[in-house]
């Protein structure tokens, strides 16, 4: 992979890396690559797909209507709140 696609990535997730810390992404990010690429060419012909890989019981609770939490409650662990609503960081600009 080359600095120019690692920037664009960088860019992509709003990271500011140095010139220095993209060399060494670049290099990171093409072992990880070969590693998938060396993945794909295991011969898989046989092996039946494993939801888990360990065995263990898949359990789930009922899907079942109930009264909705009291808006403090909810809130109350809240980093920011403004009339009854979660203020998060802005991260779209408009």
């Amino acid at each position: 992979m080359d600095r120019d696609t690692v920037r664009m990535l960088a860019q992509l997730a709003r990271l500011s890396l140095s010139d220095a810390e993209e060399t060494r992404a670049a290099g990171q990010m093409t072992r990880l690559l070969e590693a998938f690429r060396l993945l794909q060419e295991v011969d898989v012909t046989g092996v039946a797909p494993v939801p888990l890989p360990l065995p263990m019981a898949l359990t789930g609770q009922p899907d079942e209507p109930a009264p909705p939490l009291p808006a403090a409650d909810v809130l109350r662990n809240a980093p920011a709140e403004r009339a009854g609503a979660f203020l998060v960081p802005k991260v779209l600009d408009p």
